[in-house]
């Protein structure tokens, strides 16, 4: 009997280049389909270390370098989306001195700033805090326009910065005056209180 040879072993996919797809996190239900398509015929591998961490493994540097480039995108888009969910600060701090200059305007040009002041030195007379007397500030706002208070929360926010607008403009103008025999202290902080 002759002797019996065997046919070398099929060398095994090494899957040696990996991508990290979470750190300290879950991986998102988008990742694998993508992991899929990347890797075609011959499959990727997971490694997941504890909890730390989880990456993908695939067989040819290519596939994971157009998988990596697909989950780039992905995220940058998933930034993007969660950046338009929240306020730009800059914008915020426009609309606040729109808002500042608006209201000051107006307050001007009808005279009622005189009544917001006023009605703010009276209840600061009576109580040294001053979110009491701004909010007797604002009421005097909400009786000249009552939409606001049909508006509900919002309108009466509104309404208070409109008046801390007001009061800041004229305590910048009228420094000694405005604090002149009033309780509590004499430093204005806009926007401290209610915000």
């Amino acid at each position: 009997m002759g002797r019996v040879t065997r046919s070398p072993p099929k060398p095994g996919l090494k899957y040696e280049h990996a991508v990290s797809v979470s750190q300290w996190g879950a991986v998102d239900g988008w990742v694998w389909p993508e992991a899929e398509r990347a890797a075609g015929i011959a499959g990727y591998q997971v490694e997941t270390r504890g909890w730390a961490s989880t990456r993908i493994l695939f067989d040819t540097q290519a596939k994971a370098d157009s998988f990596a480039y697909h989950l780039k995108r992905y995220r940058e888009f998933a930034e993007c989306a969660e950046a338009r969910r929240r306020p730009c600060p800059e914008r915020v701090k426009c609309g606040r001195a729109v808002l500042g200059q608006y209201a000051v305007i107006w307050g001007l040009s009808t005279g009622i700033i005189r009544d917001v002041v006023q009605a703010y030195r009276r209840a600061r007379l009576d109580c040294a805090a001053h979110g009491t007397a701004n909010f007797a500030a604002a009421k005097v706002i909400i009786a000249r326009c009552p939409w606001m208070d049909h508006n509900g929360w919002e309108g009466h926010e509104r309404a208070r910065d409109m008046a801390e607008h007001m009061l800041a403009y004229i305590e910048a103008r009228h420094r000694d005056w405005f604090w002149r025999g009033l309780q509590g202290e004499t430093t204005f902080y806009p926007f401290q209180f209610h915000r």
